[in-house]
Parts: structure tokens; sequence; C-alpha cells
């Protein structure tokens, strides 16, 4: 192995890989309602513009949740499946790795700020993918077993 496989192979596994190193940032204990809605509405993180309906309901679903002091659920929908046409199916790949990492960095300000806990959830959305687009039953069943077995 040369030297640039062995930085590149460092950096996957103390940088990419490695989810556990992620920045102490803590939300303003005396502001922290408008920091959660601060960080909930951040552009970086939303691909579009928010409603003033949905924002007024978060709004109001964070006031239930801070004052009953229950644990923060963010429930993220994604497809749920690989296309049988993809070289990695029906495995997670890069992709799906990055997309944690993203939504980790995301919700940890929160997580480190809040002592009632923090939850990320998977909404896999691949009910009728077998019949509709003719994805093998069995791939989607693999892909779904790999996420069961991560919660920590």
């Amino acid at each position: 192995m040369d030297e640039l496989e062995k930085k590149v192979n460092e950096y996957i596994n103390n940088n990419i890989l490695d989810f556990n190193n992620f920045p102490e940032t803590c939300l303003d204990k005396e502001n922290f309602k408008q920091e959660v809605l601060r960080r909930l509405f951040l552009q970086r993180y939303s691909k579009k513009a928010k409603f003033d309906a949905a924002k007024e309901y978060i709004e109001s679903k964070l006031d239930n949740i801070l004052k009953d002091n229950l644990s923060f659920i963010f429930c993220f929908c994604f497809g749920g499946y690989k296309h049988f046409w993809s070289p990695t199916y029906p495995e997670p790949d890069w992709a799906e790795i990055f997309t944690i990492k993203f939504l980790m960095e995301y919700i940890m300000p929160i997580a480190k700020s809040y002592n009632y806990g923090v939850n990320i959830e998977f909404e896999s959305e691949e009910v009728a993918i077998s019949d509709m687009n003719n994805v093998p039953q069995e791939g989607l069943d693999k892909y779904n077993k790999v996420f069961k077995g991560y919660q920590r």
C-alpha cells in the first residue's frame, strides 16, 4: 500500500466512518426554543422554504415537547430501497453513510443540549415498490435488514 492510499484509508476511517467525532456545539440554554427553531429552519438543511403554517405547526409541537419533557423524534422519509440496477444493490453504500452523517450533524447540537433524548428514525417508503417497479422483494428485505441492527 503506497503512502497516498494509506492517507486516504486513514481519512475514511477517522473522519467519514467515525460517528463519534461531531463538534461539541451546544445550543444556548436560555433561548433553547428559539435555538432549536433556528436550527430546524436552517437553509443549509432544507431544499425548500417553509410555509408559515408548517413553521407554526412545528413550533406548537416543540412547545409540547419542551413542556412535557419528551424526547425529540426526528423522522426522515427515504425511498427505503436501492434500485436493482445499482452496482451496490441491494446493500447500502456511501450514499447512506453520508446521509446518516449529515443528519447526525444536523441533530447533534440539539441532542447535546437536551437532557430528555433525541431519536432519529428512518421511514422506509418501499411498501409497493416491488409491485410498482418490479424491484425484487428479497432485495428490499435485505436492504432494510441492514438498518434494523444499527440502534444506539
